[in-house]
């Protein structure tokens, strides 16, 4: 059994080195990095132990204390070793795999965007490119002149947003759009539509947010 795991230690090294690697993609994660190099230290210095024992002929019963030596600094250092979570440390929701190995803080997607807002709006406005850049890519789209020569048979909306316009006295309340979608254009407030919200609800929300 100990030449067993002797054997094939590199492979678990890797495994972790590897976890390490993956971990650079995540914003705000160096505990969680610097705990995977705690739990590759404590497994090198297992691994030591048992190569100790196998190269000494010794009782391999000594793995045992070695075994428990080694788990017991893991306790002790388990602020350290294992900052993972599996819930949200705000809301409790489960946290996907992305966010159970990255992010020191252990939110979920939402909490993390309420407490990293400018993050969150710098992410959108990267998501709104790819999207822009997409349609751009993408073959022209030929605008009908008329509504009665759009084929609604063919039709689906791509996106679900409201507008409201606010009229008094011949005048129309608009904004000068500065970000997410028709950026830069003059426009009536408006934006998507979030679930479980109906188009009312949105345009009041939407309305609010951008005129205050």
């Amino acid at each position: 059994m100990l030449k067993l795991i002797a054997d094939n230690y590199l492979w678990f090294l890797i495994f972790i080195l590897i976890l390490n690697m993956t971990q650079r993609k995540y914003a705000h994660t160096h505990k969680k990095r610097l705990a995977t190099i705690y739990l590759a230290t404590l497994l090198m210095i297992f691994n030591i132990i048992i190569v100790v024992i196998l190269t000494n002929d010794l009782n391999h019963y000594l793995a045992w204390p070695a075994f428990i030596l080694v788990v017991f600094a893991g306790y002790i250092l388990r602020e350290r070793a294992w900052p993972f979570k599996k819930h949200c440390s705000e809301c409790g929701k489960k946290l996907d795999f992305d966010h159970v190995l990255g992010f020191d803080d252990n939110l979920c997607k939402e909490c993390m965007d309420i407490r990293y807002p400018e993050e969150a709006a710098k992410k959108q406005e990267e998501e709104e490119a790819k999207k822009v850049e997409a349609i751009d890519k993408s073959e022209p789209f030929v605008c009908p002149d008329t509504v009665e020569e759009i084929n609604w048979d063919e039709w689906e909306p791509e996106e679900h947003c409201v507008l409201t316009y606010i009229v008094k006295d011949d005048k129309v309340l608009l904004i000068d759009k500065k970000q997410g979608m028709g950026t830069g254009l003059v426009n009536g407030p408006g934006g998507h539509i979030e679930l479980e919200e109906t188009s009312i609800e949105a345009a009041y929300r939407e309305f609010t947010e951008e005129t205050g």
